[in-house]
């Protein structure tokens, strides 16, 4: 008891000293914490506590571990400059954080911390010594249920130069924090606009911002960039919203000093599905180009809530440029896959072919099973999965769009878009495991070799050769020349184009045999550059005799590898694209 009286007077003290502004917040006796608010020791020993929210949900606000150093790894996750003059930070809690980064401050800097509740700042002041925090010049409070008013009389003017941190668990005990968050973007947005007021376009190189979340076809984006010393940088982003607490700073500051052209994403990773970003992009008219490799509807909500003037949407299936300018998005161009010639080339192999037939490609199991385990609070949604999923592989699948046949189950029952999108991704993955177990079964007798994860063994009868997944870059353009029959299995989201696959084992100069999709004749030429089966009679039929007729497959294999090569790579894609761009924005 005698330790926390110390630790009480000591800031008392320094409150008075330093800012006797909050001495009116600590007016009266302190009393035992209420049971709304328990204090908690830590595993390290520097306590912590709990709060009891409205919802009547109970939140630890620090580690129960380390508070300290959980504190520290935060802040050093943090993009600070120099140049930000105001930093913010929504959520004082026991005051571990700000501690934390004044060490990180210049003298100039100032930090201005945000608590809404009374009750949390007089029990902090009674359990943490944060003197060195009240004693630290330019350090400024706002706490109390005025916080707002606080921040709006000292952040009416000002520019980008603020750096705010709102911590998730502030967020989610007072949701009122929002209003302050929402506000500290739209002046950090408004002062900004002064920075982003620069020609687009005017060199004959353009400068692209790459947002990066992990999709495969980004590296190779940035390959072809780079290849044609394209200025180029990088963002990390995450799907279905704007990547974590600092993304905005961290977005705002690139553009202001690196002053892309345009950014570039793959699945509009990085964008939030009510449209935040957007909306971000257009004030400051920052073109940015999507290219969709999947199927755009789940991804975007089936909304226009991202549509936008200076919004360009790239997609790899032509099926699906109607249903998006139906939502109002206006530059929508059809952009097929192509090949990354960096990685995929011809290459002498040693000896023979070491795999007569084979497939490279995801069960989708772990798609299936994880959208499921999404959908476990819905029943009603899982019958629908059951029940068209049952459906065998039909012209009816083809020729209606499955959220329409979803709807028609509902029977207007209503459940949240991101049920709907992972119902619908559920339902897609699995027709494709369907369509590529069958296709698989069919050549049995050949012994394929499959490589991909474990969940074929369990869907795949043992007379199949099985080998464990291979990394694209490294690892696969090998196996693709190292095969006499690469089998090519298009997924059933696939309407009106061709696949990844296809691209790829042309450009290493290997045989390819894929199912006969109108779209195959756009870029090469069945029985000559390539060659295409119809039914799985036929796959047997042409399996069986290209296998015996080497000659024949190199002839295919040479001419296919020529006309992926000069017509289809991402440096054609690219060129493609800024012709697009500079037509729109130049």
């Amino acid at each position: 008891m005698a330790q926390k009286t110390q630790v009480q007077n000591n800031n008392l003290q320094a409150i008075k000293k330093y800012h006797p502004e909050l001495v009116g917040s600590l007016k009266k006796e302190f009393q035992d914490c209420p049971s709304e608010l328990v204090v908690e020791p830590t595993k390290s020993g520097p306590p912590t506590f709990s709060l009891l929210t409205k919802d009547q949900r109970w939140i630890c606000y620090h580690s129960r571990y380390n508070p300290v150093e959980e504190a520290k790894k935060i802040v050093n996750s943090w993009s600070l400059k120099k140049q930000h003059s105001e930093i913010v930070l929504l959520g004082l809690g026991f005051g571990y954080i700000p501690i934390a980064v004044i060490d990180k401050l210049a003298p100039h800097q100032k930090l201005w911390i945000v608590e809404p509740s009374l009750q949390v700042f007089q029990t902090a002041v009674k359990n943490v010594d944060f003197t060195p925090l009240l004693k630290r010049t330019n350090t400024h409070f706002a706490v109390g249920s005025d916080f707002f008013k606080k921040l709006r009389e000292n952040f009416h003017k000002t520019d980008f130069k603020i750096f705010y941190f709102a911590y998730p668990p502030a967020l989610t005990i007072y949701p009122e924090l929002k209003e302050a968050v929402s506000y500290l973007e739209e002046i950090t947005l408004s002062g900004l606009r002064r920075a982003m007021e620069y020609p687009k376009f005017s060199s004959s190189l353009p400068r692209v911002l790459c947002f990066e979340g992990g999709f495969h076809i980004e590296k190779e984006f940035q390959n072809c960039l780079h290849q044609q010393k394209i200025p180029c940088q990088t963002l990390s982003a995450q799907m279905g919203g704007v990547g974590g607490a600092d993304f905005i700073p961290r977005l705002m500051e690139q553009l202001a000093t690196f002053k892309p052209d345009f950014i570039f994403s793959v699945n509009q990773i990085g964008f939030d599905r009510e449209g935040k970003l957007a909306e971000i992009l257009s004030f400051y008219e920052i073109p940015f180009v999507s290219w969709f490799v999947d199927n755009p509807l789940p991804i975007l909500a089936r909304s226009g809530k991202n549509a936008s003037e200076f919004g360009v949407c790239l997609l790899w299936d032509k099926s699906y440029v109607e249903p998006l300018q139906k939502l109002g998005f206006k530059k929508v161009k059809y952009f097929p896959y192509a090949a990354d010639s960096s990685i995929f080339f011809p290459k002498p192999t040693k000896g023979e072919k070491r795999f007569p037939l084979s497939f490279v490609g995801s069960s989708m199991e772990s798609t299936i099973q994880g959208r499921l385990n999404e959908l476990k609070e819905h029943s009603y949604l899982l019958k629908i999965y059951e029940k068209l999923t049952d459906l065998a592989y039909s012209s009816e699948r083809k020729r209606v769009e499955t959220m329409a046949l979803i709807k028609d189950e509902l029977g207007g029952r209503k459940f949240s878009a991101p049920a709907l999108s992972s119902l619908e991704v559920a339902i897609h993955s699995r027709w494709s495991q369907e369509k590529r177990v069958q296709t698989l079964l069919a050549l049995e007798e050949f012994r394929p070799h499959i490589f991909g994860d474990n969940g074929w063994k369990k869907l795949l009868p043992e007379t199949f050769n099985f080998h464990s997944p291979v990394n694209y870059r490294k690892e696969l353009p090998d196996v693709y020349r190292s095969t006499e029959i690469n089998l090519n299995i298009s997924n059933v989201q696939l309407k009106s184009s061709v696949n990844q696959r296809l691209f790829d084992v042309c450009a290493t100069g290997s045989f390819i045999l894929t199912d006969g999709h109108k779209a195959v004749k756009e870029f090469l030429i069945p029985g000559e550059t390539v060659e295409t089966y119809q039914t799985l009679e036929e796959l047997v039929q042409k399996t069986r005799y290209y296998l015996c007729h080497p000659k024949k497959r190199e002839e295919i294999e040479k001419k296919g590898n020529g006309a992926i090569l000069n017509n289809h790579t991402y440096v054609h894609r690219f060129q493609e694209m800024a012709t697009l761009l500079k037509e729109y924005f130049g």
